[in-house]
């Protein structure tokens, strides 16, 4: 899953590093443009059931949760 924030002066490469040591499961890319990318790879591997892409999907959510609480900080 990708989502891109549009640009802002603190989207630097140092904010995204920032919360990419302190987070494992969710990347942060700070784009030269100054958006900022949020990715987090998923495993298809022996394929997708419903209750598995529901597991992925409350994984995705969450990941997005934590990255909302490092941005208010």
């Amino acid at each position: 899953f990708n989502v891109k924030f549009a640009a802002s002066d603190m989207h630097t490469p140092q904010y995204a590093n920032d919360f990419n040591v302190r987070y494992r499961f969710l990347q942060v890319s700070a784009l030269p443009n100054k958006e900022l990318r949020l990715a987090h790879d998923i495993n298809t591997k022996g394929g997708i059931n419903e209750a598995n892409f529901g597991a992925i999907l409350d994984s995705w959510v969450a990941a997005l949760r934590l990255y909302a609480g490092y941005a208010r900080e």
